[in-house]
């Protein structure tokens, strides 16, 4: 990652739509082609019942295996209410535009809730710093209001990570949420952060939360599940 953390380039790179299965074309890449595989698999279940979808989740992998790994936490959280999971692994903001702009499965979504969560791989790929991907985040905020003009949007900062090496990102991410914070105004876009919950007083997250240093556990999914639901029951 560059030092300076808001360069043309960094801003191109997080700003402009791409899906993120074309990295498959890469050397050390090819798992990415997973990406398509779900992609294809969502977009099948949005062309079939897309507007029966009340909520949905947009995020990276720790999104996507909310509805896997913290599947118990899921249905709990969302018992009775049809939730689509949009999150893809190893996604950043460059791909979730992607999904928002050029992916077409818009046309047949109108939910009445979002959460979002995303910007920890523009760090953990070192392809930007923290203004690019505010940036970024920003032009996603807008991208989900204009698709989803009824929907609440839930904005949640990025979680901290908890080993040695991944947490070498805890000064951009403490910054990066800084400034998602300022992008709600409480009403249709609001701002949670579960790093209130799971840091210790050094700052530290705390044992039991995180699965390898960056994915919530099985019990951390119910942590982060008590931010959303009361916005889920509130659709009750």
């Amino acid at each position: 990652m560059t030092k300076d953390t808001g360069t043309a380039a960094e801003i191109q790179l997080a700003t402009t739509p791409i899906p993120g299965w074309e990295e498959a074309a890469k050397p050390g890449l090819e798992w990415r082609k997973e990406t398509l595989e779900r992609f294809e698999a969502k977009k099948q279940v949005i062309e079939k019942c897309g507007k029966k979808f009340r909520i949905v989740l947009l995020g990276d992998s720790i999104t996507e295996y909310f509805e896997k790994r913290g599947a118990a936490a899921f249905e709990r959280c969302f018992a009775g209410i049809p939730t689509l999971d949009l999150g893809f692994g190893s996604d950043r903001t460059q791909h979730l535009l992607w999904l928002l702009e050029k992916s077409g499965l818009w046309e047949n979504l109108d939910p009445e809730l979002i959460t979002l969560l995303i910007g920890t791989n523009n760090f953990g790929w070192k392809e930007c710093g923290v203004e690019a991907t505010a940036i970024a985040i920003r032009r996603i905020l807008d991208d989900v209001r204009q698709k989803a003009p009824r929907a609440k949007i839930v904005l949640f900062g990025v979680f901290h990570r908890s080993n040695e090496e991944l947490g070498l990102y805890r000064d951009e991410i403490i910054e990066l949420n800084r400034k998602l914070k300022q992008m709600a105004d409480g009403q249709t876009i609001c701002y949670e952060d579960v790093n209130d919950a799971i840091l210790d007083a050094d700052g530290n997250v705390l044992e039991g939360f995180l699965h390898d240093g960056l994915h919530p556990t099985s019990a951390g999914y119910f942590v982060w599940s008590d931010w959303i639901k009361p916005y889920v029951d509130a659709l009750r």
